[in-house]
């Protein structure tokens, strides 16, 4: 045990006197509702005018273009959600439209 606290590692000083005190029925469900949602990283090729634009911009906003990146990213995807949910209804009518059908590459005529 002393190794572990020579090493940096928190040991406690004293064992628990009684499980008494860890009552699991009387536990609650908690909501983190200013929790960030994780990320990952990724590898995104940019055309090099483009990325110095995007950060002569973020610059300009005093904020890191990571982050200036991250919210154009989120109000294009807000952007085409309501686009995507307003094509689903037909003006003035009752029955949605068809969602449009994804093709594939081979199924697209030039």
């Amino acid at each position: 045990m002393r190794d572990k606290a020579k090493a940096g590692l928190y040991v406690p000083d004293t064992k628990p006197q009684d499980d008494a005190e860890f009552d699991i029925t009387k536990a609650q469900p908690v909501v983190f509702p200013n929790l960030k949602p994780a990320t990952t990283t990724i590898s995104l090729r940019l055309p090099v005018p483009m990325l110095h634009e995007l950060k002569a911009v973020a610059n300009r906003m005093d904020v890191p273009y990571q982050s200036l990146l991250k919210t154009f990213l989120a109000e294009r995807l807000k952007a085409e959600r309501k686009a995507a949910s307003s094509r689903r209804w037909k003006a003035g009518s009752r029955t949605p439209c068809p969602t449009p059908r994804l093709l594939r590459r081979d199924q697209v005529r030039a």
